[in-house]
């Protein structure tokens, strides 16, 4: 815990841990599946808002390595530094630690929002190409999902396969939305 404490520390040197909340924000959910992705224009607002309303919140923005240039249009649309691009930073070993310090997270239908269910933080999941009902994660979860009628359009029985280029099932999903969930 205290190595994930000076991670957070070296990227918000602001960081005290008795007057701050984190709360996470895994924006991607690989290559792999692009079309599970909430455009990053909705999380740049969603931060911004949290960010306004809760002047102890920092924002760490999470991923993979390969993600930190994608995080970083959202860092750059929000403007603020409480928020952080911490996407690369921690091992998969050190998640648990990371999840038991935060306050929450939102979160793409993603491998981060099922290893957040071995926490008791609360996850925001966003769905959309797949169901909520077959795929949501575990634990203190709450799935956010538009239940359009083309949704879901992936599944095990199509391969996780899909033809649909335009992912209007997240779209619909406003961050007001989430943020009257998360606040």
């Amino acid at each position: 815990k205290d190595t994930i404490l000076q991670k957070v520390k070296d990227f918000f040197p602001n960081f005290d841990a008795q007057k701050h909340r984190i709360v996470l924000v895994n924006a991607n959910a690989s290559e792999l599946l692009p079309q599970r992705c909430w455009p990053p224009a909705n999380y740049a607002i969603l931060i911004q808002e949290l960010l306004e309303r809760f002047q102890d919140v920092i924002i760490l923005c999470t991923g993979s390595p390969s993600e930190r240039e994608g995080i970083d249009t959202i860092i750059q649309a929000v403007r603020n530094d409480r928020c952080v691009n911490f996407a690369g930073t921690t091992a998969l070993a050190e998640l648990v630690a990371l999840y038991s310090i935060s306050a929450l997270m939102v979160s793409n239908d993603s491998g981060p929002a099922h290893f957040a269910s071995v926490t008791s933080m609360p996850a925001y999941v966003l769905f959309g190409p797949e169901t909520p009902l077959l795929y949501g994660p575990l634990g203190d979860t709450t799935c956010i999902y538009a239940n359009l009628a083309c949704s879901p359009c992936v599944s095990a029985y199509n391969h996780r396969k899909t033809s649909c280029n335009d992912n209007v099932c997240l779209q619909k999903i406003s961050p007001e939305q989430v943020l009257d969930l998360v606040a």
